[in-house]
């Protein structure tokens, strides 16, 4: 049996399959994001169980909500799967699916910007470079120490690139990518410093612990290690290293992890200069899609204890990106009534709520909203709580 494609390996393709995969990798990206949103929907109910006022409350739906229903098309003349339609929440410190979407759009671009620049100045050598601090029970002083410290180290690399003095291993970087990330054990927590630097000469290593030391007072754990240009597999592990999620979920409880949500919140946890200054990474979560390709639209819906299950398959003919959203929104509403119908002929539920014709529009986007839908499968789509505005569901532009 062929061993599944990872996300690195994914984007360890060449050209315009960076990122995406194909049919028969598909199912176990699909098989992925289950797994990210069963967590999800975890946070969701804690933060409806501690809820304290309406936002809180207003937070837990839309985390709740979030990728509920995914449509996907499946370009089948080049065997190629990309995410076209989706409502996310975007709180990626509360929901691990729309962190992992981003993190991989992040790793796209900055992977281009690399190999832009190693056209440019060959001579360059990438390395991933990790910093820390001592752990301690106090998340948002570790934090601040952390955030602080690198702040302070790289003020020492922009004094000797302007002024000529104050040299450090820092110094010998052009240009970088970071995040922090912050994990939770015995000893408290631990914050820590990934990034993907350009190097024009050989870091010591032994001199950056030094340094590290100096400016901590309480860390010299540090490492570097060289990055293989040529190996894209290489390549795709540290950019995925430095843009995966800021808090390990599978290893932080619902407890910890709201608790960092309430602290980091609003922070700025990601940053880069030099050659990796000004990347631009799209704000939507779906996936640029291909234009003049006939494809299958795929429509999954998220059942609980099951995952995603594959609703229905539409075959769609070649057509320009104008016509295909004008189309969309003209069948959108029709095509999906009939769906709900036909499914609810051919399959047995528990419960099945009544639809809000108000409502009926967002039929192939949103959940349904009774909390009793939570533990089984429900073919309609439920009036949004009162209050709760309806987002549009996301598509191309």
């Amino acid at each position: 049996m062929e061993k599944p494609l990872s996300e690195s390996q994914a984007l360890a393709g060449t050209g315009t399959d960076k990122g995406f995969v194909n049919a028969l990798k598909h199912g176990e990206r699909i098989a992925r994001l289950g797994e990210l949103k069963k967590r999800s929907r975890s946070m969701a109910s804690y933060i409806r169980d501690i809820s304290n006022t309406p936002q809180e409350s207003k937070l837990a739906g839309d985390v709740g909500a979030c990728s509920t229903w995914m449509v996907f098309n499946h370009y089948y003349t080049v065997d190629q799967v990309r995410l076209s339609k989706a409502y996310t929440c975007k709180k990626h410190l509360l929901c691990p699916v729309c962190a992992k979407i981003r993190a991989v759009k992040q790793a796209i671009k900055y992977m281009e910007r690399l190999e832009e620049v190693l056209k440019q100045n060959p001579n360059l050598v990438p390395a991933m470079l990790t910093l820390t601090v001592k752990n301690g029970p106090d998340l948002e002083e570790r934090f601040k120490h952390l955030a602080n410290s690198w702040k302070t180290y790289q003020g020492r690399r922009r004094d000797w690139k302007k002024k000529g003095r104050g040299f450090n291993e820092l110094c010998r970087t052009t240009g970088a990518v970071y995040s922090y990330e912050l994990t939770n054990s015995e000893h408290g927590w631990h914050p820590h410093l990934h990034a993907v630097v350009l190097l024009d000469s050989k870091i010591d290593k032994y001199q950056l612990s030094e340094e590290w030391r100096d400016v901590t007072k309480d860390s010299y754990i540090t490492d570097i290690r060289r990055l293989k240009p040529k190996n894209q597999q290489d390549i795709a592990d540290a950019f995925l290293e430095v843009f995966k999620y800021a808090l390990k979920f599978s290893e932080l409880s619902l407890d910890d992890n709201w608790e960092a949500y309430q602290i980091l919140r609003g922070r700025r946890l990601q940053g880069s200069y030099g050659d990796f200054r000004g990347v631009e990474v799209p704000e939507k979560m779906t996936d640029e899609l291909l234009d003049g390709l006939p494809y299958i639209e795929l429509f999954y819906q998220y059942l609980a204890g099951k995952g995603y299950n594959l609703e229905k398959a539409v075959r769609r003919e070649a057509t320009n990106s104008e016509i295909r959203i004008s189309e969309s929104q003209k069948i959108r509403k029709s095509e999906n009534q009939n769906f709900i119908k036909s499914e609810n002929q051919n399959l047995e539920t528990e419960h099945v709520c009544n639809p809000d014709d108000a409502h009926m529009q967002h039929v192939n986007m949103y959940p349904c909203a009774h909390d009793t839908c939570n533990t089984h499968t429900c073919n309609k789509v439920a009036p949004m709580p009162e209050g709760h505005e309806s987002p549009p569901a996301e598509s191309p532009t």
